[in-house]
C-alpha cells in the first residue's frame, strides 16, 4: 500500500459552553486543497479528571469550511457569500413579528455579518438550509446565540 502526501491542519478553539471551558483540537486532513477528513478532540478543562477521561476522542468526517457571511437574514439564519443558506444548530431564535425578533437578527448580524467564518455542517434541513456549528475566531456563535436569547 502507498501512502499519499496530505497537507494537515491543526485548529485549536477554545469556548465556553455551559459555564465550563471546553477545549476542542481538530486535525484537518486536506488533499489538493479540499479537506477529506477531520478528527476531533475534546476536553472539558474545568471538571476533575477523576469525572471523565483527560481527552474525549472521536473521529468523524464532516464538512468544515470558511465562509464569508454575506447577509443574515433573522437570528439563527444567514446566507454566505456563495448563496448557501445556514441554519444555527440548536439555536432558535424568535420569528418575524414575534417580540424580540429585531434585537436577535442586530445581535447575530453584530457578531457575522461580512465576517469570515468556520462553518461544521452537522446536517442539511428540510428547506435546504445548512445546518451548523458556527465559529469567528475563537468566539462560538451558537452558543453567544444561545445565551444571548436566554437573557431576552
Amino acid at each position: 500500500m502507498q501512502l499519499e502526501k496530505h497537507d494537515i491542519a491543526l485548529v485549536i478553539l477554545a469556548y465556553v459552553y455551559e459555564s465550563q471551558i471546553v477545549l476542542t483540537f481538530m486535525l484537518l486532513t486536506i488533499k489538493k486543497k479540499h479537506l477529506i477528513g477531520k478528527t476531533n478532540y475534546s476536553c472539558n478543562i474545568t471538571r476533575q479528571i477523576a469525572e471523565r477521561p483527560v481527552l474525549q476522542i472521536r473521529e468523524e468526517i464532516a464538512s468544515v469550511q470558511t465562509a464569508v457571511v454575506e447577509t443574515v437574514l433573522d437570528g439563527d439564519t444567514f446566507r454566505l457569500n456563495t448563496g448557501e443558506t445556514v441554519r444555527l444548530a440548536e439555536v432558535d431564535a424568535p420569528e418575524a413579528g414575534s417580540p424580540n425578533y429585531v434585537k436577535a437578527l442586530e445581535r447575530l448580524k453584530q457578531l457575522i455579518e461580512e465576517k469570515v467564518i468556520l462553518l461544521d455542517q452537522r446536517t442539511v434541513d428540510t428547506n435546504g438550509r445548512i445546518v451548523a456549528d458556527v465559529w469567528v475566531g475563537s468566539l462560538y456563535v451558537n452558543d453567544e446565540m444561545h445565551r444571548f436569547l436566554s437573557l431576552l
